[in-house]
């Protein structure tokens, strides 16, 4: 069968869709699975209820601004329809996940070759955690989608912007700046660390594409629409708290949890210590003062926050999981040996593509983007999850050249 056939492409998201339905029906459809280590999932279906009974988008009395709402308006609607069914929320996410491994093949051929493109999405449908966490109440799922998504828009805009089409072209680069504005609001709506991933979005579009007034034309829609998505729930958290809460008020904590005398570089609310002055506090000024209690502590603190940066950076590119629950031969087996072949084929792909690096600088910015921020807040194996689809991307590059090497090799030796 020729590589050029489109049924390779619909083996592959079989295959995905198929390992998903039978991972999400062997689990309980009227308990959470794993909830310990993943205790999230906990709080966001107390936020779809709150919704479902009219309370509003809040996780409970005193905390109305704690987590993104996309996620949990998105539960809400499947419970609306289906009841508390966790089985039919998981289908949901399974064929959203089966969404992002189409976007991975579109990603993959756009930027090096339907090959390429053919290898990635096959590496996306078996990649065990992606299969994971279509089973999972955690917002991974939604927002590897819309980020994948939007990459993708990115891309075409970038190529459109450069081909300098006249009408058609003018209406095709207005159409997808507007929906990657919707969707990079989407992503800020469900996951709000990505926020200040969009500035270094517009940097690159303005100091590296051509031409200069084309460009700051789509980003301007762009940033237009990106700020109008999120209008909504920044006037939302403005009539709660009396500020200007762009994202949510648990950043303080995330911040102190990660920079604090406690801190270890490990998730740690369980344990993690308020200081008293803050117990009295409402939202907003306990957000604050955390705020600024780990910037005091990272200021006072230079070396300690150096070495917690680099402990942080082990934990979230660690081959084996960090939490010791998990830490069984089998899970360690599997974790290890589907994370680090991605990771040599991607370092592969990139290398051998050196010489385009600008076609495929937006697929690594993200993965570059949150190792960073999760250097400076908490580094976990789960944080790396949404940044693997660009790492599969780039791996689809290198795992397409080790198959043309070797038909190559029999070429000859035949």
């Amino acid at each position: 069968m020729c590589l050029k056939s489109k049924k390779f492409v619909f083996i592959i998201l079989a295959l995905g869709l198929a390992l998903r339905l039978i991972f999400i029906s062997l689990l309980p459809a009227s308990e959470l699975f794993l909830p310990g280590p993943l205790a999230d999932q906990k709080e966001f279906v107390a936020m779809a209820e709150n919704v479902l009974a009219g309370r509003g988008i809040i996780l409970g009395e005193g905390r109305e601004i704690a987590r993104m709402p996309l996620y949990a308006l998105f539960l809400a609607l499947s419970f609306g329809i289906f009841g508390e069914n966790f089985f039919y929320l998981r289908l949901w996410q399974a064929l959203i996940s089966m969404g992002s491994v189409g976007l991975v093949f579109l990603l993959a051929k756009r930027i090096f070759s339907r090959e390429a493109g053919l290898v990635a999405a096959l590496l996306a449908a078996i990649y065990p955690f992606f299969i994971l966490f279509s089973g999972l109440v955690l917002n991974e799922t939604l927002f590897i989608f819309f980020f994948l998504l939007e990459i993708y828009l990115l891309v075409r805009l970038k190529e459109t912007v450069q081909a300098g089409e006249e009408e058609r072209g003018r209406s095709r680069t207005y159409f997808l700046a507007v929906a990657a504005g919707v969707c990079a609001g989407a992503t800020v709506l469900i996951r709000g660390a990505a926020l200040v991933f969009y500035v270094f979005v517009w940097a690159f579009s303005l100091l590296l594409a051509r031409p200069k007034k084309r460009i700051l034309l789509a980003v301007g829609i762009h940033g237009v629409i990106f700020c109008a998505t999120l209008f909504p729930w920044v006037w939302r958290n403005y009539e709660i708290s009396g500020h200007f809460v762009p994202t949510t008020l648990r950043v303080g904590l995330s911040l102190y949890e990660g920079n604090s005398p406690q801190a270890t570089g490990a998730p740690i609310l369980n344990i993690l210590v308020i200081p008293d002055a803050a117990r009295d506090l409402d939202e907003y000024e306990k957000d604050k003062f955390l705020r600024r209690e780990a910037t005091r502590y990272i200021l006072e603190h230079p070396g300690r926050f150096l070495r917690l940066c680099g402990m942080k950076f082990i934990r979230f590119w660690n081959p084996v999981p960090n939490y010791p629950g998990f830490r069984r031969l089998l899970i360690i087996i599997g974790t290890a040996g589907s994370f680090l072949p991605v990771v040599f084929l991607a370092l592969l792909g990139m290398g051998l593509e050196r010489r385009d690096w600008r076609k495929w600088f937006l697929v690594v910015s993200p993965v570059v983007y949150f190792t960073l921020l999760h250097m400076v807040f908490v580094g976990s194996l789960r944080y790396r999850v949404p940044v693997m689809p660009f790492l599969v991307v780039l791996a689809g590059a290198g795992g397409w050249r080790i198959i043309q090497g070797l038909k190559k090799k029999q070429g000859r030796d035949e």
